[in-house]
Formats: C-alpha cells, structure tokens, sequence
C-alpha cells in the first residue's frame, strides 16, 4: 500500500544524569482514560517530511463498551474468530473477533463461551458482559450487528479502549490501544470483551473481519523474580505509528547509557532466585539481546558488557549486583512496532 511516510527523525541527547528525567479503557464510546504510561528516560524532538501518496481508508462511527471476561486458553477462542487465520501470520497482537448477526446469534455465542469467559463476573469498575449486553434485543438487530473483540493481557491492572474502526478494501479492523500502563504489574492473567454496535449499512460491504491491539509505544516491561517485582527504565527506542488516514510516523529517541541512570534503577530488585521472567504488557515478536555489567561500573559507560543467556522471556541472573539492558523488537506489519531498550538493577544474593 502507499502511503505517507513522515520521517520524524528525534534525537534528545542527555548528557547527565539528571537529565534522564523520571521514569517511572475502559472505554464507554470511544472515550479513553487520559495516557497513564511510564514515563521514559528520553524526549523526542520532530522534525517531518513527507512523499507518496496513500489508500483511503474509511472510518466507521462507533460506540463501544468493555466488560470482563476473564482470561483462559480454550483453543476454540481462536478457532471460532472470523479472523482465525491471522495468528499464525506474524505478529501475536491480532485478536479474536466475532460477529452476531441477530439476537440468536448473540445467545449462540454466551451459550458456546459459557465455561471460558466469565459471563456475569465484574472486575474493579469493569462491569460484566451479561450487564452490557442485556438491552440488546431482536429490535436492535433489524439495523445493526454486535462485533465483540476479546484482548488479553498478562495482567488485570492494565486498561485498554477502542481506538478507531475502519474500512479498507473489503476489510473491517477494529484497533484496540492501550489507554493505561501501570508502572508495575500483578501476575494475574486477564481478559476483556469489547461490544462494538455497528449500522448494517457500514458494514455491508465488508467481507473479512480483524482486530489488532495498536502499539503506540514500547510496552512497558516488569522484569519478577523470587515473587518480586520491578519496573524496567525505558531507554533508546525507534518506533513507528500507523495513523487513520495510513500516514506513517516514524520516532527516534536518544536515551543516556544504563550506567548513567544509577539515581533511576536504585535500590535494585533483591532475589535468591538464579532467574528472573520478563513481562511485557506485549509480547516483543524477538529479544534480541541481553547483557548486564557489574554494579562496580557505574558512569562508566564504555565498560564492555557481558552477554546474557536466555531462554524466551526468562534470562539466567549473575550472582552479585549486575544492570541489565534487554533489547527487544516489535514487528511493524500493521503499522506499529519498532525496537526498544530497558534497562533494570537486580542483586542476587
């Protein structure tokens, strides 16, 4: 597809260690919690440029609402999706999508997911899916149909919204974003479904259905260990953004060097566990690399760091007190993704 492609070259250099700065949807419409992420440890600047030309891409009028819905790994989540066919192709951040045509249908899809989502359960301010779905009724479905779109999470205090749903080329896509990122997460796995009521007329034409989580940003990451917890410090990133209109916004930031951030990633985590898990709030599709120095490097940025064993999320930790930097990238294919570092502070004693 053509499209735009905004160049916005960011280098916000930091030469102190002051200067790192601190660190750290519901969505009912399609009205989100104010951007509640982390703080990173750079800031960057913009400078746009832009060449081609792009599709047009239609947007659809939504009013959408979440519910709770529990998290499990019943394979028939993602085989009964209409979008079935997308998990396997590269990125894991498509998600499961349905479509009840009538009221029937509607009744189909409780009755099928009755022992894998928790129906009438509610979580914190999320209301339960029997609630939100309880004025629907056969009236509704002469003009409308009920897209439903489940997104998991590996944590329940994480919040997401529905961000937009477009039309383009016969295929309807509802994006979902994350609208709060805690610093820190629990280790409670978690699930949510969103309701989307569209006009018959919208959709008519659309024969392929997908829904995918946006990444507008590097995902947090909470490096645990031994049952403690602790968030990683962003650091460099080069990310890229897909807007609605399909013009591509492109982000570098510059960050200092994880010896230069002792302020920030003090007092360490503190474990007698030899490993430690990665939790991201998304999955990275690969992590790169991982390497740690030893505490007696501090602001000594040009010490050579040792390269770290690995096994999918989880890393072997070193004895004694070491920084970690990990090195991750998200695959861009829907217009989102980049590379980022994190750096954290673990002592093993």
């Amino acid at each position: 597809m053509k499209k735009f492609l905004i160049l916005l070259l960011a280098f916000a250099m930091v030469c102190s260690l002051a200067a790192c700065g601190e660190q750290n949807d519901n969505s009912i419409k399609n009205n989100t919690q104010p951007n509640q992420t982390p703080q990173p440890s750079n800031t960057p600047a913009s400078n746009q440029s832009s060449m081609g030309e792009t599709d047009i891409t239609d947007t659809i009028e939504f009013d959408a609402s979440v519910s709770w819905a529990g998290w499990s790994d019943d394979p028939k989540i993602r085989e009964l999706a209409l979008n079935k066919d997308t998990f396997e192709l590269s990125s894991a951040r498509h998600i499961p999508i349905y479509k009840c045509d009538t009221l029937e249908e509607l009744n189909e899809f409780k009755t099928t997911f009755s022992g894998t989502f928790t129906m009438d359960g509610t979580w914190d301010e999320v209301p339960s899916f029997e609630e939100v779905t309880a004025d629907y009724t056969e009236d509704f479905f002469i003009e409308n149909t009920l897209l439903l779109v489940y997104v998991e999470a590996n944590s329940c205090t994480p919040r997401f919204g529905v961000d937009s749903v477009s039309k383009e080329n016969g295929t309807l896509s509802v994006h979902v974003k994350y609208t709060y990122t805690p610093e820190e997460d629990d280790s409670a796995m978690a699930g949510w479904l969103f309701t989307i009521p569209v006009n018959n007329d919208q959709i008519q034409d659309c024969t392929n259905f997908d829904a995918v989580v946006v990444l507008e940003q590097p995902p947090a990451l909470t490096v645990v260990s031994d049952e403690t917890s602790v968030a990683a410090l962003l650091g460099t990133y080069s990310w890229q953004q897909r807007n609605i209109d399909g013009i591509i916004t492109d982000i570098r930031a510059d960050s200092p060097h994880p010896l230069d951030c002792r302020d920030l990633l003090s007092p360490p985590l503190e474990t007698a566990e030899a490993t430690a898990a990665l939790r991201f709030t998304q999955n990275p599709d690969k992590i790169v690399s991982i390497q740690c120095w030893n505490d007696s490097y501090w602001s000594m940025p040009s010490a050579d760091g040792e390269n770290m064993i690995f096994n999918g999320n989880t890393i072997e930790l070193k004895s004694g007190g070491y920084i970690y930097e990990v090195v991750a990238r998200w695959d861009d294919d829907n217009g989102y993704g980049g590379t980022a570092h994190y750096s954290f502070y673990i002592t093993v004693e």
